[in-house]
């Protein structure tokens, strides 16, 4: 797992919160000591560190009441707020179709990134991605593996995630956003893309699981990863890599 980070400064602020603040969310960088900052982000190379050691092996605080790149509003946040969720934000282009059409094509993009990313989660076995138009229309996969069964009379419980399809807004390009075009199509972490059910919080590596999802995605498109409070910070996971919302302090 590669850490990255802008070394943006405000008001643009680090390369996360830019793409969050584009995707709607309210999350503050945090400003870390430079060498702590170089040292955190340079040296974290090893794909099978989770990302509670890689706080704590740096310094950062994760167990009182703010944590790596998120301030204390953000823990005053209702558990309903859309910066406690999980969630995909795109800028798609429009060449992708009416605004119909790139729901449907972003959806279907979003749920074959899920297949592969439990694909590439040992001991995981995914089903086809499968298209619901049942209360609303999605595509959704189920995996079965470590973290999903509620118990071991339930071995085969799935965990289940879904690609919900959404209208997206007509919207400029950001310039965080990699895009080719002015105007494209934004999916904002409000609009619920991503829905996830059944799975054990504690044991199944979600994390890992995101960042997968963001390597078959296309370059247009980011994960947001919700903070655990104690455990992990927010973060922006792109093409593979980790974005924190840290900026060096001077």
């Amino acid at each position: 797992m590669t850490g990255c980070a802008s070394t943006s400064s405000e008001p643009t602020g680090s390369y996360a919160r830019q793409v969050a603040t584009a995707g709607g969310l309210r999350l503050e960088d945090q400003k870390v000591p430079k060498a702590q900052y170089d040292a955190a982000l340079s040296s974290v190379t090893d794909a099978g560190l989770n990302t509670s050691v890689l706080a704590s092996s740096h310094g950062f605080n994760m167990g009182g009441g703010a944590a790596l790149g998120v301030g204390l509003a953000a823990w005053l946040f209702s558990p309903a707020a859309p910066e406690q969720k999980d969630a995909v934000i795109a800028f798609a282009p429009m060449s992708l179709g009416n605004k119909d059409q790139a729901s449907d094509k972003f959806a279907k993009m979003v749920g074959e990134a899920y297949k592969k990313a439990f694909e590439e989660m040992e001991g995981f076995v995914a089903s086809p991605v499968i298209y619901e138009d049942f209360l609303g229309k999605r595509y959704k996969v189920a995996g079965v593996g470590p973290g999903c069964a509620k118990s071991a009379e339930a071995p085969s419980r799935k965990c289940l995630f879904t690609a919900e399809l959404e209208t997206p807004k007509e919207s400029e390009a950001p310039k965080v956003a990699v895009s080719n075009q002015r105007e494209v199509y934004r999916f904002g972490a409000r609009d619920g893309v991503l829905f996830e059910d059944t799975y054990d919080a504690d044991a199944f590596d979600k994390q890992t699981f995101l960042l997968n999802v963001s390597k078959h995605l296309p370059d247009w498109a980011y994960v947001y990863a919700a903070p655990v409070r104690k455990v992990s910070p927010p973060m922006i996971f792109h093409k593979g890599e980790v974005h924190y919302f840290v900026v060096p302090d001077a």
